[in-house]
């Protein structure tokens, strides 16, 4: 269930991943390595529709295609790399016509089929005292359409046994800032919001070695 436009990200976000690398204070090696599981991932957008007093915001989710994390357990800060690609024809929220002005209209999804985040750097990290979990605001690079901006998002995670985490964060941002349409309403008279808020669930496993 998404709303709107592109909530991206995003995340599975990426951030999730780093911050579940350096969280685990059982880690063994000196580099460790996740792979996404897409199908196990949840990414959903939140956007106000025109006339919000009579409508609630349109939600709608986008499929993950694939994502890496890794890093240095002993150095998260300094050495751990997110990358998470999103599928842009993907967005479904249950109404035909909006998913239609999505993917063709605002994202382009003909000639732009992914929605890319990048990792630069993870800030304030800070490991549970269970050592199974932690949090961590990071930085990185969206992109949506051809266009790439900054992005940063706190991000929570979970370390479920020695292999699977489970990242979870939201963030939001203004879609125009990528050169993106705001959708109008009827007969063109009202726009929806320009703002879009992301949730996100990753849910990465350990790389056999």
């Amino acid at each position: 269930m998404i709303t709107g436009m592109i909530r991206i990200p995003l995340h599975c976000l990426v951030v999730s991943a780093i911050v579940a690398i350096a969280a685990p204070a059982r880690a063994i090696a000196a580099m460790t390595r996740y792979v996404v599981e897409p199908a196990q991932c949840e990414l959903i957008t939140f956007v106000a529709e025109p006339l919000t007093h009579f409508q609630k915001s349109a939600v709608g989710n986008f499929a993950v295609r694939s994502g890496e994390i890794s890093g240095d357990p002993a150095s998260p800060a300094s050495g751990a790399s997110v990358k998470l690609v999103f599928d842009s024809s993907s967005y479904s929220s249950g109404n035909t016509r909006l998913d239609r002005v999505v993917t063709h209209t605002v994202l382009d999804s003909a000639d732009y089929p992914d929605i890319t985040f990048k990792s630069t750097g993870l800030q304030d990290v800070a490991i549970d005292q269970t050592g199974a979990g932690g949090s961590a605001l990071v930085n990185g690079e969206l992109t949506l359409r051809g266009e790439t901006r900054s992005m940063s998002a706190l991000v929570s995670v979970v370390l479920e046994g020695q292999d699977e985490l489970v990242a979870r964060g939201e963030v939001t941002f203004r879609y125009p800032k990528f050169g993106l349409p705001v959708p109008a309403g009827f007969l063109g008279l009202f726009h929806a919001s320009d703002q879009v808020t992301v949730k996100f669930r990753i849910v990465a496993k350990r790389a056999a070695s």
